[in-house]
């Protein structure tokens, strides 16, 4: 019942009108769509979405048309099918010197101007059109809310930020329940397959989620303080033991140096599976990063306190040493950040533990994209790999060193509402494999929900 409502709320909300609706606005209208077909190769490659080849092809008959104004307005169509708006604004500036009468043509002059950042020129553009052309009720809303976005983000930059997350989802190993229905014990040469009781086999399960994020940054840009603060919740339906709630705090400072910008952040975390505490985490980190055109470089040093409730003989200190980078590249007219970070660490137990220490290395890979406009796709990849200095336990697979590998791949769509509200879905798909049976687990979960800012 609480998916069906959630999922028709969802929909309530997609019935409402968009502030932001440039997807419309790259499509030309039919008037438009004659014109083009005038330049038949021109016409050809853009009904098969071919758009900078159509562009390129129609470049070539500039000097025939340069003073036809539906020219430019196709011109600019195509550039806004790239997300090129600095080229689409300019083709549709040319299009109203030429024909001022035109509604359209100022519009999409408007809306282009804004999609670049130039929120002063977008906003004068708009209060032409409706002093000049008195729109219809239908284009003064959409103006009216083009104008609700550039006047909020005029506003002062928020020192204090909050986040706030809803959805709900399902997983298919709520419990983190086993793959094996046995675990096979060693004596020797000898070996047997240990019945496991069904209970620890993976049992899937809804749940719904829900996160409170605030941000403090402090006025001045360097140097500059930064504190984050979070809660989150994810319960599930029937598995309530399982059920997860975190805290968790960093304060970090941040100031330039002739090496670059240097700076010491202090992390926190505290969790709870069902109603019992789990974990209490804290990490202090130096860094220093560096930037280089459109990418930012920076490596740093980690100490880490583990220390679990309940369970003390999995206590460790943790040394982490870690590199990253970080770019934004134009892709196909599309704007693509990558991110990649990778990490080395020596995990020691504060008391005698199973396996001894432990060597850890992590990679992390993420992509993200906007490839329509309001639209967001984003993909992430982790892989963990540990190993152990000494036997796990003589009665597992001859007392041999664990080894684990993790990898979790993440695929999220994000769909922005307005200005402060997006929609999102998600999938997780995590492994654990391991020489020891008794550590490997699979699991997928799938989360639709909404982010609000304020």
């Amino acid at each position: 019942m609480r998916l069906v409502w959630f999922l028709s709320l969802l929909c309530s909300l997609l019935a409402l009108p968009c502030v932001a609706q440039a997807q419309k606005l790259a499509e030309p209208s039919d008037s438009l769509i004659q014109y083009l077909k005038t330049f038949p190769k021109a016409y050809d490659l853009f009904a098969g979405a071919n758009y900078v080849e159509a562009q390129q092809a129609l470049e070539n008959e500039l000097a025939s048309h340069e003073n036809e104004a539906n020219y430019f307005n196709v011109l600019g169509v195509l550039q806004l099918k790239q997300q090129n708006y600095l080229g689409a604004a300019a083709s549709f500036e040319r299009a109203v010197l030429i024909d001022p009468s035109n509604a359209g043509s100022w519009m999409d002059l408007a809306i282009a101007t804004l999609e670049t950042g130039n929120l002063g020129s977008a906003s004068s553009y708009f209060d032409y059109i409706e002093v000049t052309f008195k729109p219809s009720k239908d284009i003064q809303q959409v103006i009216d809310g083009y104008k609700r976005f550039i006047q909020k983000a005029k506003e002062p930059k928020k020192k204090l930020r909050y986040t706030a997350e809803f959805g709900v989802g399902r997983d298919s190993n709520a419990n983190s329940g086993l793959q094996s229905a046995y675990i096979p014990i060693t004596f020797g040469s000898d070996r047997v397959n240990l019945p496991l009781d069904p209970s620890y086999q993976a049992r899937s399960d809804q749940y719904v989620a829900a996160a409170l994020q605030a941000r403090y940054d402090s006025p001045f840009d360097v140097p500059g303080l930064e504190m984050n603060a979070s809660v989150k919740r994810r319960g599930y339906q029937r598995e309530r033991d399982f059920s997860t709630t975190e805290l968790s705090g960093n304060v970090g400072w941040q100031r330039p140096s002739p090496l670059g910008l240097v700076g010491v952040t202090a992390f926190t975390d505290v969790s709870w599976l069902g109603d019992k505490g789990l974990l209490r985490d804290f990490r202090l980190s130096g860094s220093i990063e560096r930037s280089w055109r459109d990418c930012f470089y920076g490596a740093s040093l980690e100490n880490e306190w583990r220390r679990y409730m309940g369970l003390h003989s999995q206590d460790a200190d943790l040394r982490w040493a870690q590199l990253a980078g970080a770019c934004k590249m134009p892709i196909a007219g599309k704007a693509l950040q990558a991110t990649i970070v990778a990490r080395y660490g020596n995990d020691l137990p504060t008391r005698q533990r199973a396996g001894g220490k432990t060597r850890r290395k992590e990679v992390v890979a993420q992509l993200g994209a906007v490839f329509r406009p309001q639209w967001r796709f984003d993909l992430s990849w982790n892989a963990a790999f540990a190993l152990d200095s000494e036997g796990y336990s003589p009665l597992l697979e001859n007392n041999a060193r664990r080894q684990v590998t993790r990898r979790t791949a993440r695929i999220q769509l994000t769909k922005t509402l307005n200005a402060d509200l997006d929609l999102f879905f998600r999938v997780d798909d995590s492994s654990i494999a391991s020489n020891i049976l008794l550590f490997s687990q699979k699991a997928k979960s799938f989360n639709l929900g909404l982010q609000r800012r304020f």
